[in-house]
C-alpha cells in the first residue's frame, strides 16, 4: 500500500500539527495501544479530524497505526481516506494470501490503482473486491494481460466510480469483434455506472479501440469530463475511431462539459450538430483539419473556456480575431506556431501555452497580460528585449516554464527577477554566450517570492551556486543532471536553508507532483544521487544543521506513471 495524496499541503499547517500528532504517538507507544485510548485528550471526532487534515500521507499512515480510536477517526472521514491510494499488481500466483488480507482490511480506501499482469483473475479475488471496491471512488486500470470481459466485470463490482481511467495496452485485452463475443460483452453491460463523472480512456491497440470504446462508452451516462488518448499517433487515426469518440460525446451531451480526442473532418462537422452540448473545455490533436474547420465549430461552442489546439497549420490573425470574438469567456489557451496575437485575447487569459518547431523566433509582443498567471513557451528563440517586454506586461505570473534558446543566462535571471509574484520557474535555457558567475553574483538582486527552481540543462557550477544566493527562499531544488563537485552541495545546505525536496534525476517535469506529496516535514528529501555523491551532501547538511535528511534512488519514480510499483 502506497499512500499517495493528490494535492501539496498548505505550508506551515504540517509542521504545527505534526509535532502534536508525533509527540502523542511517541508516548503512546511506550505505553502500548490498548491503554493509549483512554489517555487521549478528550477531544471531539471533528475536531481530531481538522487536526488529522492538515498532515500528509505519511504521518496520516502512522496516526491510523496508533489506536483503534484514531483509526476509526481517519477511515470514517472521507477527506482523509481521500488522501490515500492503494496500488495492487496483481503478478500470477505471488502474493494472493496478502492481497487477499489487504482487499478485506482496506475497505474505506477510495482511490486504487490495479495493473493485471497474468492472463486469469482467481475466485477469492472476486470475492474480496466486491466489499473493497463498493468504497472506491477513484480507480486506475493497466490491462496489459487480462480481458476486456474481466474489466467489464471488476467495474461491475465498483459501483460508486467517479473516475476511472483506463490503460488499453495489447492484443490481451482487446475485444473480439465476431458476432458470438460481441453478444456476449452485450449481455455483460447490462449495469451503469451512473455516478461515473470523469473518464480517460487511453488505447494503444488498433484493433480493438472502437469497439473499447463504445462498451465503456455505454457504461458512462452521466459524465462530464471524457478523455480519448490515442498512444499509436493521430496520422493512423481512422474515421471509424473518430466517429465513435463523437457518439459517445452525444450520449452523455447533457452532463458533458470537458472533451479530448483527436477529430477527423467530418466528425467534427457531427460534433457541431449535436444539440444540448455546452463545452468548458475541448482539448484537440487536429492534424486531419484546417484551421477554418475548428473555427466553424467553435461557432457552436461559445462557452468554452480552456482551449488546447495542436497542430501543425498556423492559426492566421483573421481566425484568431473570430476566435476571439466566439469564445469570450476563454482564459486557457494552448497553441503551435502562433506569430501574434490579438491585444483583447491576450487580455483575457490566464494561462498561455505556446509551442515551435525548430526553434523559431518568438515574436508575440509585449501587450498588457494583466490575468495571466501561468506561462509554457517550448522551442523557441526568444531575444532577450522580447522576453524584457513580455515579463514586464505579466504583473500577475505565477508559473512559467522556459524552454528556448537565449542570449546569456545573466539577461534571463535579470527579467525573471522583475517578477515579485514568480512562484515556480522550469528553465531549460539553451544559451549562445558563455555564463559568468560574478555577474550573476553582483549585477542582480534576488527574487524573494520563487520557491520551486527546476534546471533541466547542466549549466557551471560557479553559476548554479549564485543562483542559489539569488532565491534563498526555494522550498523545491530539480536538477535534470548530477553535480560533479561538492562546491554544489554546500552550497545548497549554506544558502537554501529552507530547501524541503533536492532532486537530480531526468524526467521530472511528470513527477514533481508525486516528489512533493512525498516529503515529509521537517526533513530534506534527496532523490537521485548515487553513493559517491549523497556522502558530502550529508557531510555538509550535518555541518550546517541541515538533519534530518532522507535520500531516495531514482527508483522511487520508476516508471511513466510517476509511481513505485508495489507487488502482492
Amino acid at each position: 500500500m502506497n499512500p499517495v495524496l493528490p494535492l501539496p499541503e498548505p505550508a506551515g499547517a504540517e509542521d504545527a500539527a505534526c509535532s502534536v500528532v508525533a509527540s502523542e504517538s511517541s508516548h503512546q507507544n511506550q505505553l502500548g495501544a490498548r491503554s493509549n485510548a483512554a489517555e487521549l485528550p478528550r477531544l471531539p471526532p471533528e475536531l481530531w479530524t481538522l487536526i488529522f487534515r492538515q498532515l500528509g500521507p505519511f504521518c496520516l499512515s502512522r496516526v491510523r497505526l496508533t489506536c483503534t480510536t484514531w483509526r476509526d477517526i481517519v477511515s470514517n472521514s472521507r477527506a482523509l481516506m481521500d488522501k490515500f491510494c492503494i496500488e495492487l499488481v496483481i503478478d500470477s500466483n505471488e502474493g494472493r494470501s496478502e492481497l487477499q488480507s489487504l482487499l478485506t482490511a482496506g475497505s474505506g480506501f477510495r482511490r486504487a490503482t490495479i495493473e493485471f499482469l497474468d492472463t486469469e483473475i482467481y475466485s477469492k479475488f472476486w470475492e474480496g473486491w466486491r466489499v473493497f471496491g463498493k468504497g472506491l471512488t477513484a480507480l486506475t486500470i493497466f490491462e496489459y494481460h487480462i480481458s476486456f470481459f474481466n474489466v467489464v466485470e471488476l467495474l461491475r463490482r465498483t459501483p460508486n466510480l467517479k473516475c476511472l481511467v483506463y490503460y488499453e495496452d495489447d492484443d490481451y485485452g482487446s475485444v473480439c469483434t465476431d458476432t458470438y463475443h460481441v453478444l456476449m460483452l452485450e449481455a455483460c453491460t447490462d449495469f451503469r455506472l451512473n455516478m461515473l463523472e470523469e473518464v480517460s480512456i487511453h488505447s494503444c491497440c488498433r484493433n480493438s479501440s472502437v469497439e473499447v470504446l463504445h462498451f465503456i462508452g455505454k457504461l458512462c451516462p452521466r459524465v462530464r469530463t471524457l478523455n480519448i488518448v490515442s498512444d499509436f499517433g493521430s496520422y493512423d487515426i481512422s474515421e471509424h475511431f473518430s466517429d465513435t469518440a463523437v457518439s459517445i460525446a452525444n450520449q452523455v451531451r447533457h452532463s458533458l462539459r470537458e472533451l479530448q480526442f483527436i477529430p477527423t473532418k467530418n466528425a467534427l462537422k457531427r460534433l457541431a450538430t449535436i444539440d444540448d452540448l455546452k463545452l468548458d473545455k475541448l482539448t484537440l490533436d487536429a492534424e486531419h483539419v484546417c484551421s477554418f474547420e475548428i473555427v466553424q465549430f467553435l461557432r457552436s461552442q461559445p462557452g468554452i473556456q480552456h482551449l488546447y489546439l495542436l497542430r501543425n497549420e498556423i492559426f492566421q490573425m483573421a481566425d484568431l480575431l473570430t476566435m476571439n470574438k466566439l469564445l469570450p469567456k476563454l482564459r486557457s489557451l494552448k497553441m503551435k506556431h502562433v506569430v501574434d496575437f490579438p491585444p483583447a485575447m491576450l487580455r483575457k487569459l490566464e494561462n498561455l501555452q505556446l509551442v515551435y518547431d525548430a526553434f523559431e523566433d518568438f515574436t508575440v509582443r509585449g501587450f498588457d497580460l494583466p490575468k495571466l498567471k501561468r506561462l509554457q513557451i517550448v522551442n523557441c528563440t526568444w531575444p532577450n528585449q522580447a522576453l524584457s517586454d513580455f515579463f514586464r506586461h505579466c504583473p500577475n505570473i505565477r508559473s512559467a516554464q522556459l524552454d528556448c534558446w537565449f542570449e546569456n543566462l545573466i539577461d534571463i535571471l535579470r527579467t525573471i527577477n522583475q517578477s515579485n509574484t514568480l512562484k515556480d520557474l522550469e528553465l531549460k535555457p539553451l544559451l549562445k554566450n558563455a555564463i559568468d558567475p560574478e555577474e550573476i553574483t553582483f549585477d542582480l538582486y534576488g527574487s524573494t517570492a520563487l520557491r520551486s527552481l527546476l534546471v533541466e540543462n547542466k549549466l557551471p557550477e560557479n553559476a548554479l551556486i549564485a543562483m542559489m544566493k539569488l532565491y534563498p527562499n526555494l522550498t523545491e531544488l530539480y536538477l535534470e543532471y548530477r553535480p560533479a563537485g561538492e562546491a554544489v552541495y554546500r552550497g545548497i545546505c549554506q544558502h537554501l536553508k529552507k530547501l524541503n525536496v533536492l532532486v537530480v534525476c531526468d524526467c521530472l517535469k511528470r513527477k514533481k507532483g508525486r516528489i512533493t506529496e512525498s516529503c515529509r516535514p521537517g526533513e530534506l528529501l534527496v532523490i537521485g544521487c548515487d553513493s559517491a555523491t549523497m556522502a558530502p551532501l550529508a557531510l555538509c547538511a550535518a555541518q550546517e544543521g541541515r538533519l534530518p535528511l532522507r535520500h531516495v534512488s531514482c527508483g522511487f519514480l520508476a516508471g511513466d506513471r510517476g509511481r513505485s510499483p508495489v507487488y502482492y
